[in-house]
């Protein structure tokens, strides 16, 4: 009897008509011995010859699909090559500046219009403002000698410096949109692309430019603020962001600077902007109507979101006969409920620009 009859003959237990047949070498094939050392495996079938080597290809091991459970036909299959070293998305920890800058890339296609989740975007808000967020009594203080100072080293308008102590104080009071329903609301009807030039007028510690900056594709966000110690914990936050997140705003044009926006510095001239969110809850009438005339001098303005109605009387005939800048937006404007700061919610309105000047 040859080695490979004895070989066949030791495997009765499998040669069944369930058994999987396998070609037999002819006679002019040679056959090479193989001694078998140790126990035999049960419930697994080797191949009952070996190729020579360049006549086939080497195969996966064989699996004898009756006698096997699927716990061991996983175990009888080659484990596929495992890397060696993790990659950045297995490496990364939840909440770490690599899952955010990963995040962005399965959302954008481009790195110019990358932009973050909601979800992501109000944690990172939480952590770039962690100081304000942990006692914001700074930024409510405004008192006759916090505005005093923190306006010193502003260049103010001739209507900044006329308005008296009251109003200036009112004027000055903080207040600000809950990052949650900014997101989930006005983001919406801002409808920012990668062409748009955003600004914040009265934008206090910039909070709304970085949300814009990491949730939309708009790449030139800019916010403008009259007290000096609510633009300093903005600058703050965007150079914190910088580190976070640099694949987000590595090609984005971001600014938080001081300034009136009656009299406003170069580098935030406003004359740029197609859209502009104003949050004027506390702005006084001459100051309301100021803004306006700077609105209708905006070129490319498309959009404007205000937290008070820019023409609380208007009418069409009348507003046109006085040439008010008003009339070149759409009226009435949109209106929608948002939470706010100072009070339970507050509307917002949303004006489109219907000709231009």
């Amino acid at each position: 009897m040859t080695s490979q009859e004895a070989y066949t003959s030791q495997e009765s237990p499998l040669s069944s008509p369930q058994k999987r047949k396998h070609n037999t070498p002819d006679t002019t094939t040679p056959v090479q011995e193989t001694k078998r050392h140790g126990t035999r495996r049960p419930k697994r079938l080797s191949s009952s010859t070996e190729s020579s080597e360049g006549d086939q290809p080497t195969t996966q091991p064989l699996i004898n699909l009756v006698t096997s459970s699927f716990e061991d036909s996983d175990k009888s299959l080659s484990p596929r090559p495992r890397n060696k070293y993790p990659t950045r998305r297995q490496s990364a920890k939840p909440g770490t500046t690599d899952s955010y800058n990963q995040g962005a890339t399965g959302r954008t296609t481009s790195r110019r219009k990358a932009c973050l989740r909601p979800g992501d975007v109000l944690r990172i808000l939480g952590q770039l403002f962690e100081e304000v967020e942990a006692d914001d009594r700074a930024m409510y203080k405004v008192t006759d000698d916090v505005i005093r100072d923190e306006t010193a080293t502003c260049d103010k308008s001739d209507l900044v410096e006329s308005t008296n102590t009251m109003e200036l104080r009112r004027m000055c009071t903080y207040g600000e949109v809950l990052p949650e329903d900014f997101s989930r609301v006005i983001i919406p009807h801002l409808q920012l692309t990668s062409q748009d030039v955003f600004y914040d007028l009265g934008c206090g510690a910039g909070k709304i430019v970085l949300h814009v900056a990491l949730e939309t594709p708009c790449v030139v966000a800019k916010g403008m603020e009259l007290m000096l110690n609510r633009v300093i914990e903005g600058q703050r936050a965007l150079e914190r962001v910088q580190r976070m997140c640099p694949r987000i705003v590595r090609e984005k044009v971001i600014r938080i600077v001081q300034g009136d926006m009656c009299h406003p510095p170069d580098d935030v001239n406003m004359m740029d902007a197609t859209v502009v969110f104003i949050n004027n809850v506390v702005f006084p009438p001459l100051l309301m109507t100021a803004v306006l005339e700077i609105l209708g001098r905006m070129k490319r303005l498309k959009r404007v979101v205000t937290m008070r109605k820019l023409c609380e009387r208007h009418r069409d005939e009348r507003c046109a006969r006085q040439k008010s800048p008003c009339v070149t937006f759409a009226h009435p404007p949109e209106e929608a409920k948002v939470l706010v700061s100072w009070a339970k919610h507050a509307s917002c309105y949303i004006y489109h620009r219907v000709t231009c000047v």
